[in-house]
């Protein structure tokens, strides 16, 4: 199971570099914890005319962490 340490410093940091958000205009917010297969993050969207929308995010690595693990967000 990954541990606070690894999600915050591995995913946190890769998905803030996204600046233009992670998928359709959602940014990442706060972490939320972890599990046996990933990390959960809570995300936002700005709508127009909207307070923002919030939703969760699982992130759930392809190897495990520090091997390559998140190969596909850059």
């Amino acid at each position: 199971m990954p541990s606070k340490n690894e999600c915050s410093q591995i995913v946190w940091h890769r998905l803030q570099q996204r600046r233009e958000g992670i998928l359709g205009g959602w940014y990442l917010k706060e972490y939320l914890g972890s599990g046996a297969s990933g990390c959960v993050f809570r995300i936002e969207k700005q709508l127009e005319g909207v307070k923002a929308v919030s939703s969760a995010l699982k992130v759930i690595p392809s190897s495990p962490f520090g091997k390559g693990g998140l190969r596909g967000i850059s």
